[in-house]
Formats: C-alpha cells, sequence, structure tokens
C-alpha cells in the first residue's frame, strides 16, 4: 500500500538511490528526470518498475499518485532543485535542452 502522506520521504529516498552507484540508479534517476524534465533529460519507461526492489516502487507510486491528484502543479519542489540538478549532472553529462 502506497502512502501518500510521504511524498517528500518518498522523493528524499529516490533522490539518494538516484545519485548513487547501484544497479536501480540509472533506473530511478531516469524517472526523476523524466517528471522534471521528460524533453530535456530524457524518457522513463513504467517497464522498468519490475527491475526495481518494492520500496523503490512504492516511491515512485508515491510521486505518480500525488501528481495524479486535481490541483497538482505537476513540477517537484523547488527546494529539491539543487539534488535534482546533481541527478541531472551524474546521469546526464550532455546539455539541457530548454523546454518549448
Amino acid at each position: 500500500m502506497v502512502d501518500i502522506s510521504n511524498y517528500y520521504g518518498a522523493f528524499d529516498r529516490l533522490i539518494t538511490v538516484a545519485r548513487s552507484d547501484t544497479g536501480q540508479s540509472r533506473r530511478v534517476a531516469d524517472f526523476i528526470l523524466a517528471c522534471w524534465n521528460a524533453d530535456g533529460c530524457g524518457k522513463w519507461d513504467p517497464a522498468e518498475l519490475w527491475d526495481l526492489d518494492q520500496t523503490l516502487r512504492d516511491d515512485i507510486l508515491t510521486i505518480l499518485i500525488e501528481m495524479s491528484k486535481p490541483g497538482s502543479t505537476g513540477t517537484y519542489p523547488t527546494e529539491r532543485r539543487e539534488e535534482i540538478e546533481m541527478v541531472r549532472l551524474r546521469w546526464r553529462r550532455r546539455k539541457l535542452r530548454k523546454r518549448g
């Protein structure tokens, strides 16, 4: 069962994994970066959920459910921008393409 009230905790756990060097790190980074800026950072394949531990799957589902709520801004918290940028620099060395 996904705990929606733990959105920030889920996001922080995903950031920690994405910044590390495990077999699941790239898949988690792909998700984070696609949600942040899919045009500039690449897409995410939902089938990759099957390659993740259950805890990471639950964390991703927590984020997706929060994003699907009416009135959701569809953006990550601005206070996490630095962490997202560090993930981008680790996994996407190429220049970021601007939206629009």
